[in-house]
C-alpha cells in the first residue's frame, strides 16, 4: 500500500495479442511485437479491481430477450459469467417458428445424409467406383507426404487460381505448360475408403464439451478467430454470446473446437497436410468424432448455426479428412440452404434474419459453393441441380461492407487473424470467379460418368422442389459462352469502383484470360449438342471422344488467323495491366506473397503465346515485340523467387529473342501499318483486316478478293453474339 499523499502508479497492461501469446508487451500502441509480427495491436478495457457485484455479471442481453433459452440461465451460472466478453449492441431476431427439412419432425438429419452418401458413393454409382479407382492409393499417399501447409492465409488465392487454370485447360486449345493440375479432389476420393457415411464412428465414452473448462473453451474460440481460414463465416460476438448464455448449438461448437484443435499445430510451426485425418486416425480429435455423434442423433430442424456447422465440417473433411463425407455434407448443406430461403433466386425465408445473420448466411453459402465448383470442374462433373438454380447475392467485397464484421467491431470483438482484410477480400475474389466460371462450365459437354447425377429415390422430387430449371440460350455452344463472358464484363464494369486494387486486377485479368482462351475452343466443346433434360434443362452432349486430346493451332486456317488478330490486343492489354499493377506495390500492400502468382504466370504464358504467333505472322509488329520484352522483364522480377514454373515462360520468351533479337525497323513498321485497315468490333476490340482474304502462298483474282472481303466485313460488323452464331466453316471454305 502506498504512503499517504502518494499517488498510485497506473497498472501496466499488455495488448491482447501479447496476452494471448503470453509474452512480454511494452505497453505502447502499437507495441513493438505487434509491429514486427504485422498483427493488429488491440488493448481491451481492463476489468475493475476486485470481485464485481453479483448483479454485474448478469448478461443484460439475456434479461432483455424473451424466449425459452432464458429458462436455462441459473443463478449459479450468472455468478461464473465473464461479462467482459459479452456484446450488448444487438438483439437477435426472434419470433421465427421452428423449421424442419420437408416439415418432417420425426426423421433425423442422419437419414438424409446417409441417403445422399449412398446415392453418390454407393456400389450402384458406377461413376464413383471409376473415380475412386482412377489412381493408385500409393500415389495419393505420396501427395499427403509432399504437400505441407504452414500458413492458410492464401487459401482462397490458391483455389481461385486453380479454378481459372482448370477451366482454361478444359476449354482452350492454347496449352498452359506452367500449370500442373494437382487433381486434389480425385486424390481425396481415392484415399477415402469408407462405404457408409458413419463408418468407423462410435459414441464417445465422455462428452468432450462437458469436460472442457470455460477458460480452455474461450481460448479455443479465440484461436478459431485467429487461425481458421473460414472464421469470417461467423460473428465473434454472437458466438461468445451463445456460449456464455448456454444457447450455442453443441454440434457447431464441436466442429469449431475440433477443426481449431487440428489447425492449432500451426501456432507451433508444425504444418498440416491434405487428408491428414483420414490417413492417420491419431490426428483426429475427440471433438470431431463427437460432432458426428451429434449429427447422427440430431433432428432435422433448420437453423443458421446448424447450416454453418454442416458447411464448416464439409469444408474441413474435403481438404483435410474424408472427402466422400465432405461432399455428402455439401449436398446436405444445399438442402438446408433451400429451407433457409436460398431457392431459385427467391428470398423465401422460413426464418427471420436480420442484417448480420443475412451477411453470415450469404458468406456461408458462397464458401460451400466455391468449394463445390472447384471440385466439380476438376472431375469434369457439373452438378446442375445446384449451379445455375440457386443464387444468392455475392458476399461483401471488403470488411467495410460486412455487417457481421462491423457488428463485431462495435462490440470490441476484434479479429486477430493475421491480415484478416486480405483473407476477406480474396474470399470475395474466389466467389466472383467461381460464380462466372461455373456459368461457363455449364456448357462443357456432359461426362458419361457424372458422380452427381441424382437418381430416382425418395429424395429426388423433394430435393428439386421449388428450384428453377436453367435453360441455355438458343444458340450454339460458342455463342452461349461469349454471352456469359459479356455478362462477366458487365458485372466488372458495374462494380469495380467498390473493389480494392488487388480485387480489380485479379478479376479483370481472369476475364481477359477467359476472353483469349475462349476464342480458341476445343472441337470437343464446339461440336457438342444441346439436349433437353426435364430436370437439368439444356445439357451439352459430346459428339466426340477426344476430351483430352491436344489440338494445336493451324496457322494456315483462316478462322484461326482471324481469332489470333482479335486476341492480340487483349494479350497486349493483359501484359500492360500486370506491369501497371506490379509497378505500384501499394496495390498489394507491399506483400509479394499476396500476389496471385499462378494466375499471373498463366496470363504471362498466354500473352507470350499469342504475341509470338502474331509476330511470326507480322514480323513488323513493333508493339508485339515490345510487349514480349515487357513479359521478359516481368519474369525476371524478384516476385518469382521459389516459383520454379516461371522458367517455362522465361525459356519461351528467350527463344523468341534469339530469333528476333532487335526491334523491327521503324520504316518497315510504318510502311506495313499504312496498309492496315482497322475494323471496329462491338466488343471494343480492334482486329487487323489485312492478309486474311487468302491463305499465305495462295493466289486469287482481285474479284474473288473483293467478294471475300465483303463477306468478311459483313461478318465482322455484326454484333458480337451474332458473330459467333454463324458457322465459320463455310466462310473458311469460301475464302480459301
Amino acid at each position: 500500500m502506498g504512503k499517504a499523499g502518494q499517488t498510485q502508479a497506473p497498472r501496466k497492461i499488455s495488448c491482447f495479442p501479447c496476452r494471448q501469446k503470453k509474452v512480454k508487451c511494452d505497453g505502447q500502441l502499437p507495441c513493438l511485437r505487434c509491429v514486427q509480427k504485422e498483427t493488429r495491436c488491440v488493448y481491451t478495457k481492463p476489468a475493475p479491481v476486485g470481485r464485481p457485484p453479483k448483479n454485474a455479471v448478469v448478461n443484460k442481453l439475456v434479461l432483455l430477450r424473451p424466449g425459452p433459452h432464458t429458462a436455462y440461465v441459473s443463478s449459479a451460472f450468472c455468478k461464473e459469467f465473464i461479462f467482459e466478453n459479452i456484446g450488448y449492441g444487438k438483439l437477435l431476431a426472434q419470433g421465427s417458428p421452428s423449421s424442419y427439412l420437408y416439415n418432417d419432425k420425426s426423421t433425423g438429419i442422419s437419414v438424409y445424409v446417409r441417403e445422399i452418401f449412398k446415392q453418390y458413393f454407393g456400389p450402384s454409382n458406377q461413376a464413383a467406383q471409376t473415380i475412386s479407382n482412377s489412381l493408385p492409393s500409393s500415389e495419393s499417399k505420396k501427395i499427403v507426404s509432399m504437400v505441407k501447409l504452414y500458413d492458410l492465409l492464401q487459401q482462397f488465392s490458391w483455389t481461385t487460381c486453380d479454378i481459372v487454370n482448370i477451366v482454361v485447360r478444359r476449354f482452350s486449345r492454347l496449352t498452359l505448360q506452367n500449370y500442373v493440375e494437382p487433381a486434389f479432389t480425385r486424390h481425396g476420393l481415392v484415399l477415402d475408403r469408407t462405404d457408409e457415411f458413419f463408418d468407423g464412428f462410435e459414441k464417445p465414452k465422455v462428452n468432450p464439451l462437458n469436460s472442457l473448462p470455460p477458460q480452455q473453451a474461450t481460448r479455443l474460440i479465440e484461436c478459431f478467430f485467429s487461425i481458421h481460414p473460414y472464421c469470417h463465416l461467423f460473428s465473434k460476438t454472437l458466438l461468445l454470446q451463445s456460449y456464455w448464455t448456454d444457447t450455442a448449438d453443441p454440434f457447431l461448437m464441436s466442429v469449431i473446437y475440433g477443426t481449431t484443435a487440428f489447425f492449432s499445430q500451426l501456432f507451433e510451426g508444425k504444418p498440416v497436410s491434405l487428408w491428414e485425418t483420414s490417413v492417420s486416425s491419431s490426428t483426429r480429435n475427440a471433438f470431431l468424432d463427437y460432432a458426428y455423434h451429434l449429427l447422427d442423433k440430431a433432428n432435422a430442424e433448420i437453423t443458421l448455426s446448424r447450416y454453418q456447422a454442416v458447411v464448416l465440417l464439409s469444408l474441413f473433411e474435403v481438404q483435410y479428412g474424408y472427402a466422400k463425407r465432405g461432399m455428402s455434407l455439401f449436398a446436405l448443406s444445399y438442402m438446408l440452404a433451400g429451407r433457409l430461403g436460398i431457392r431459385g433466386g427467391k428470398q423465401e425465408r422460413s426464418q427471420k434474419h436480420d442484417d448480420v445473420e443475412e451477411d453470415l448466411l450469404r458468406m456461408t453459402f458462397w464458401a460451400s459453393y466455391n468449394a463445390t465448383v472447384r471440385g466439380c470442374i476438376e472431375l469434369d462433373q457439373v452438378p446442375r441441380e445446384v449451379i445455375g438454380r440457386v443464387y444468392v447475392p455475392l458476399p461483401p467485397a471488403t470488411v467495410a461492407a460486412s455487417a457481421s464484421y462491423q457488428f463485431d467491431m462495435a462490440n470490441n470483438n476484434y479479429r486477430l487473424y493475421k491480415s484478416f482484410n486480405y483473407m476477406f477480400e480474396t474470399f470475395f475474389i474466389e466467389s466472383v470467379i467461381a460464380h462466372f466460371s461455373s456459368l461457363l462450365f455449364l456448357f462443357f459437354p456432359e461426362s458419361d460418368d457424372n458422380l452427381f447425377r441424382i437418381r430416382k429415390s425418395a429424395l429426388d422430387t423433394r430435393f428439386l422442389e421449388g428450384f428453377q430449371t436453367i435453360a441455355a440460350p438458343d444458340i450454339n455452344i460458342e455463342g452461349a459462352l461469349k454471352m456469359t463472358l459479356l455478362q462477366f464484363k458487365a458485372y466488372i464494369d458495374r462494380n469495380k469502383h467498390e473493389w480494392t486494387p488487388l480485387q480489380v486486377y485479379t478479376i479483370e485479368s481472369t476475364y481477359l484470360l477467359y476472353e483469349i482462351h475462349f476464342s480458341f475452343l476445343k472441337a470437343y466443346v464446339t461440336t457438342a449438342k444441346l439436349k433437353h433434360d426435364h430436370l437439368q434443362g439444356e445439357v451439352p452432349i459430346a459428339t466426340r471422344a477426344d476430351r483430352y486430346m491436344h489440338e494445336p493451332l493451324d496457322m494456315d486456317d483462316i478462322d484461326v488467323i482471324l481469332r489470333l488478330y482479335q486476341a492480340a490486343p487483349l494479350a497486349s492489354l493483359i501484359v500492360e495491366r500486370m506491369m501497371s499493377f506490379l509497378d505500384n506495390p501499394k496495390s498489394y500492400s507491399h506483400h509479394v506473397n499476396w500476389l496471385p502468382h499462378s494466375l499471373m504466370a498463366s496470363c504471362l504464358e498466354t500473352g507470350a503465346h499469342i504475341l509470338i504467333l502474331k509476330y511470326h505472322r507480322d514480323p513488323w509488329d513493333v508493339q508485339a515485340w515490345h510487349d514480349l520484352k515487357t513479359i521478359q522483364a516481368i519474369t525476371g522480377y524478384d516476385i518469382w523467387f521459389g516459383w520454379s514454373d516461371i522458367q517455362t515462360i522465361r525459356d519461351m520468351v528467350a527463344e523468341f529473342f534469339t530469333i528476333y533479337p532487335t526491334v523491327p525497323e521503324v520504316e518497315l513498321s510504318l510502311a506495313m501499318s499504312s496498309q492496315l485497315e482497322l475494323v471496329p468490333l462491338t466488343s471494343s476490340v480492334q482486329i487487323y483486316n489485312h492478309g486474311l482474304a487468302t491463305t499465305p502462298g495462295s493466289s486469287s483474282s482481285s474479284e474473288e478478293d473483293s467478294t471475300s472481303m465483303n463477306i468478311l466485313d459483313s461478318i465482322l460488323n455484326q454484333p458480337l453474339p451474332d458473330l459467333f452464331e454463324n458457322d465459320l466453316a463455310w466462310l473458311d471454305e469460301l475464302l480459301i
